[in-house]
């Protein structure tokens, strides 16, 4: 029966997320057995009370909290392909810094070092030994570099922005096969938290890592105050995009996410003043000034393990109470299945 659900849910094209989020008004992914029951039954299901109770026992898990989680409904029919996509999904998030950080060290190179070659002559910023554009690093330029360039780091997200795209397209097709959870399941690393017309914003993320690696990496040439500037350049420009798109379900996230960003652009903005000795080289004001901006960069980052702990016992606190409610009734009617 559990596959017979998702069965149903594929053929009419059901958005399981939009449908969980009547029901689950705290965001947290989880409905009560009594509101699945619910909405078995206005599927149409025609089964006996045995089996729906025996379909209900299997989505409330192994605690037997009396709720279902809408992660273990959609487990039922995935595929060897979908496992597939979201395996190179899962490798596409975890590499794709390091692959960028390679492609630019590769190419930063500086000259003006006139050690008996010539004034064009170029050293690669990770290694000075190594002449740029001669010998074996033009080798690796050409066949490992350029490669890359056109693959990995601008074709891989070009392709699955693609992919992703031409998906959610066809769920609007009630003769595709295509459906919401699958879409979600495979690219779930990309679109998890951010609104549906905003599912490409993970992008936006992996290019201000990019952006990032470039000046740390490639910004060497115009040396610390060039990659000063820059810095903030493109940390103003993503604050602007965060602040005008607001991408993200709920509008805590967006807040989070935004101070984020500020505590990171203003730190940046401070570190100018100690770059230029805007203070005079007062030690007590730079050293006051340096302890403000970890204070608040500590902060930020204590407050988000607060959230967190604060999410995980609350759900805790949730499940328990559910479960003393649920025994209670099972003592008061001598049963041993949750009735819906």
């Amino acid at each position: 029966h559990a596959r017979d659900i998702m069965d149903y849910v594929h053929k009419q094209h059901i958005d399981l997320h939009d449908l969980w989020q009547k029901y689950d008004k705290e965001g947290d992914g989880e409905i009560a057995t009594a509101q699945f029951y619910q909405i078995l039954k206005t599927f149409g299901f025609e089964w006996t009370n045995e089996e729906f109770n025996a379909v209900l026992f299997l989505f409330d898990g192994e605690n037997q909290d009396g709720f279902v989680n809408l992660s273990s409904l959609v487990q039922f029919g995935r595929t060897y392909h979908e496992k597939f996509i979201l395996t190179c999904t899962t490798l596409f998030v975890l590499l794709y810094p390091t692959v960028v950080k390679n492609f630019f060290q590769l190419v930063a190179c500086e000259g003006g070092m006139y050690d008996g070659g010539s004034s064009w002559t170029r050293y690669n910023m990770n290694d000075l030994s190594i002449v740029c554009y001669e010998s074996l690093h033009l080798k690796y330029v050409l066949y490992v570099g350029i490669p890359n360039f056109f693959l990995y780091v601008v074709g891989l997200p070009i392709l699955m922005l693609f992919l992703i795209k031409k998906a959610m397209a066809s769920t609007k097709d009630m003769n595709s096969k295509e459906s919401h959870d699958s879409i979600r399941y495979r690219y779930g690393l990309l679109m998890a938290g951010f609104r549906d017309n905003m599912y490409a914003w993970e992008f936006v993320i992996n290019s201000r890592k990019a952006f990032m690696v470039l000046v740390t990496t490639v910004g060497s040439i115009v040396g610390p105050d060039g990659q000063l500037y820059f810095a903030i350049l493109f940390l103003g420009l993503f604050v602007v995009l965060q602040v005008s798109f607001r991408p993200y379900r709920t509008e805590f996230l967006n807040r989070l996410e935004l101070v984020g960003l500020l505590i990171i652009f203003f730190s940046m903005y401070f570190a100018t003043t100690y770059f230029y000795q805007k203070w005079g080289g007062n030690a007590n004001v730079i050293l006051g000034t340096a302890i403000g901006i970890l204070a608040v960069q500590f902060a930020y980052v204590f407050y988000c393990i607060e959230l967190l702990i604060q999410d995980n016992l609350c759900c805790k606190q949730k499940k328990q109470g559910v479960r003393f409610l649920l025994e209670k009734t099972k003592k008061q009617k001598k049963k041993t299945h949750v009735q819906p």
